[in-house]
């Protein structure tokens, strides 16, 4: 039973390098036309009753995130560079050609580096370390492996 809990703690830290991997490494980037810009308006049912604006980029190619900041200075017709993560194909980053200003959404920072940064270091500790608690390392497991699939079909 040892030996599965290594394999599946080595397997999970080798998703993890990957993970990182492709979010700092860019395969393509391409040129592409914004052909509309969307608001949606997310609300909860909670007691709150709290809600937010989620703001998106159509390109001809493409549909992704991103900050209310970027959105504001982008119109329609407006060529942006588009960064293409090395294994997925996931939007990386994005650029305003105009104004140079360039952005990574922070979802894809929250997927790409820091979820697979804490699971790195808390497996690689758990290694090294092996009274670590067996709820972290498996709490750390899942979560890499959530992320994954958050990466892989989101």
């Amino acid at each position: 039973m040892k030996k599965i809990g290594f394999v599946l703690t080595y397997t999970c830290i080798i998703l993890a390098l990957i993970i990182l991997v492709d979010f700092a490494i860019s395969k393509t980037t391409v040129t592409e036309r914004i052909t509309s810009k969307k608001i949606l308006n997310q609300s909860y049912n909670n007691a709150g009753g709290n809600s937010h604006l989620s703001y998106s980029i159509v390109t001809e190619n493409e549909n992704f995130n991103c900050s209310e900041v970027f959105f504001d200075t982008l119109e329609n017709e407006t060529l942006i560079n588009i960064n293409r993560s090395l294994f997925f194909n996931k939007v990386n980053s994005y650029q305003h050609l105009n104004t140079n200003q360039k952005e990574t959404y922070s979802l894809r920072y929250a997927t790409g580096l820091v979820i697979p940064i804490i699971a790195s270091i808390l497996l690689i500790l758990s290694l090294i370390k092996p009274n670590i608690s067996d709820i972290l390392k498996f709490v750390t497991k899942v979560a890499i492996l959530v992320d994954l699939v958050f990466i892989l079909f989101f």
